[in-house]
């Protein structure tokens, strides 16, 4: 199957294919870039990346807001402005 069956008749014929992978006990707390990861989680988000065919933007290591690593920058503005058709404000 390419996508998640509708149907419940079909969706019980189907067996889960599992990917173990290997694990880490490093703190990564304080890493705040992708390289500086162990090799494992590397792997890990390569993995994740290549199954949902989209780049992993940012990890969060920590429960604290700066306890991330953003490998792309998701804030990154258009070239032009974006227009609310609704207001004509700025977005």
């Amino acid at each position: 199957l390419k996508e998640f069956p509708a149907s419940l008749h079909i969706l019980e014929k189907c067996k889960p294919v599992y990917r173990v992978f290997q694990g880490w006990s490093d703190d990564i707390c304080h890493v705040r870039r992708f390289e500086d990861l162990p090799i494992a989680a590397q792997t890990y988000i390569e993995y994740i990346e290549e199954q949902c065919k989209v780049p992993v933007a940012m990890i969060g290591v920590g429960p604290e807001r700066d306890q991330c690593i953003y490998r792309k920058n998701m804030f990154e503005t258009a070239s032009t402005p974006l227009v609310s058709p609704l207001s004509n404000e700025y977005i």
